[in-house]
C-alpha cells in the first residue's frame, strides 16, 4: 500500500502508462500473496481516487471519471481491476499510429510555445501579432479578384466598382 501511495507517473505516453499499469498489477499480486484480506483493500474508493489523481493529465482523469460512472451504472461499484484495465486500455490507444501522431502534434505545439516564450523573454517580438501579419501577407498574395484577376479582393476592385456605377446610372436613366 505504501508503494502505491508513493507511485508517480509524470508523462502520459504509452510507455509511462503501461509502466504505471505494471506497478499497479505488481502491487495487487504482492497483496494477494499476503492473503485476500490484504488484496480486498484495493477495491476501496479512496485508493482508486488516489490512483486517479496520479494520472498525468486532466483529460485522462475526466475519461476515467466517465468510465467509472458507466461502471457504477452497470455493476454498482468500481474495482481496482477496472482502474488497471482502464490504464492499460488508454496506453494501448496512445500506442497506435494515431496516438503517436497526436503526441507529435502536442510536442510540436509545446516546443513552439516554449520557443516563443523564450524569445519574448529576450525581448524579441514574436507571437500572435507577428503571426497575424504574416498570415495577412500570405492571404494577400493568394487573393485574386474574380472581376479583373488583380491581387486584391473584389471589394477593392475599381473595375467592379465602375461596373456597379454604370449599372446604377442605367437604372436611374430607365426609371426617368
Amino acid at each position: 500500500m505504501k508503494k502505491l501511495r508513493e507511485l508517480q507517473i509524470r508523462r502520459s505516453d504509452a510507455v509511462a502508462l503501461m509502466e504505471f499499469a505494471r506497478h499497479l498489477e505488481d502491487s495487487e499480486r504482492a497483496l494477494k500473496r499476503m492473503g485476500t484480506g490484504y488484496s480486498s483493500r484495493l477495491d476501496n474508493e479512496d485508493i482508486i481516487v488516489m490512483l486517479m489523481k496520479k494520472l498525468p493529465e486532466d483529460g485522462l482523469k475526466r475519461k476515467w471519471a466517465d468510465k467509472a460512472g458507466d461502471i457504477i451504472k452497470t455493476k454498482g461499484l468500481v474495482t481496482y481491476n477496472d482502474f488497471v484495465s482502464f490504464v492499460k486500455h488508454i496506453a494501448g490507444r496512445i500506442n497506435n499510429r494515431y496516438g503517436r501522431e497526436l503526441k507529435l502534434i502536442h510536442e510540436q505545439k509545446r516546443s513552439l510555445v516554449n520557443k516563443q516564450g523564450s524569445d519574448q523573454s529576450r525581448g524579441i517580438h514574436t507571437g500572435a501579432t507577428q503571426n497575424k501579419v504574416e498570415d495577412e501577407r500570405k492571404a494577400q498574395k493568394l487573393r485574386k479578384c474574380p472581376q479583373c484577376s488583380g491581387p486584391h479582393g473584389v471589394w477593392r476592385c475599381q473595375v467592379f466598382k465602375s461596373a456597379g456605377r454604370s449599372f446604377e446610372n442605367r437604372e436611374r436613366t430607365q426609371t426617368l
